[in-house]
């Protein structure tokens, strides 16, 4: 038997009913779908600004060490020089006049020799063991005495 007009009415009114849950639903996903893609847009904007942040840090601490580099070396050489200056006196105490006039000869090399070696830089220098090095202007070299000996640093 085919179904009646109150039945088919009561049939398409269910159908209906449901479509709007249906409907519903996908309006509530597509809702929550959008909020979860605005949280994680602000998850991936937080991301990338700690990242930057963390980079900043980085490039900062890398500028430190090597101010921390330079100031080190800076002190080693001034330590350097005023050895010398203490053998210098010491030599003067001692009236041994011929040794404190090397070393005050030596002392002025150094000196030259590191304000020309002031623009060197220091991943290029080779190192090598050499008794008082002749100043050659056309390299920029620095000198380090270990043992009464110039280690030269010499680019």
């Amino acid at each position: 038997m085919a179904p009646s007009k109150h039945q088919k009415s009561t049939m398409s009114h269910s159908g209906d009913c449901k479509q709007r849950r249906v409907d519903r639903k996908i309006k509530r996903l597509r809702a929550e779908m959008a909020e979860i893609s605005k949280q994680q847009k602000g998850i991936r904007q937080g991301q990338k600004e700690i990242r930057e942040r963390f980079e900043k840090i980085e490039s900062e601490c890398d500028q430190l060490k090597r101010e921390t580099e330079a100031v080190s070396q800076a002190s080693e050489s001034n330590q350097l020089r005023l050895d010398i200056m203490l053998r210098i006196l010491k030599a003067r105490q001692e009236n041994d006049f011929a040794k404190a006039a090397d070393l005050t000869c030596s002392l002025r090399n150094l000196i030259i020799i590191n304000y020309s070696s002031i623009h060197a830089e220091p991943s290029y220098w080779n190192y090598g063991k050499f008794c008082f090095p002749e100043v050659d202007n056309q390299r920029q070299v620095a000198v380090m005495v270990v043992e009464d000996c110039y280690v030269i640093l010499s680019e």
